[in-house]
């Protein structure tokens, strides 16, 4: 697994990548980052679902995931998205948006850099 921060308009992102024969999948998680008050300690808190607050672990059962999804080759490129929330705001679709161009150019890359006869777009 390999875990990428994204910054998007002020918002923090990890991008938690697994990679599979020509295919990648994805989980995006929001995060915090915190400071002790006293400068002596800093770190990255993934956000909690059911609880106001963070937790600081990404294999919490209540941590937040906000989209999920995989990137593979076929023949084609098949890219697919799960949306985790039933509702969204439209500023919210614009970042994830914005995020899932990252992505989707990260699991190109990746793939077209470990398969040779992947030359499409």
């Amino acid at each position: 697994m390999k875990i990428i921060e994204y910054e998007i308009d002020y918002e923090h992102f990890n991008v938690h990548y697994e990679y599979e024969k020509l295919a990648v999948e994805f989980k995006v998680y929001p995060i915090q980052h915190w400071e002790a008050v006293d400068g002596s300690e800093e770190g990255i808190d993934y956000l909690n679902c059911k609880h106001e607050g963070s937790v600081e672990d990404y294999r919490d059962e209540n941590v937040l995931i906000k989209l999920k999804g995989f990137c593979s080759w076929r023949g084609t490129w098949d890219n697919r998205l799960y949306f985790t929330d039933d509702e969204y705001y439209s500023e919210e679709l614009e970042i994830l948006s914005k995020l899932y161009k990252k992505i989707e150019a990260h699991c190109k890359e990746y793939l077209k850099a470990k398969y040779s006869h992947i030359d499409e777009d």
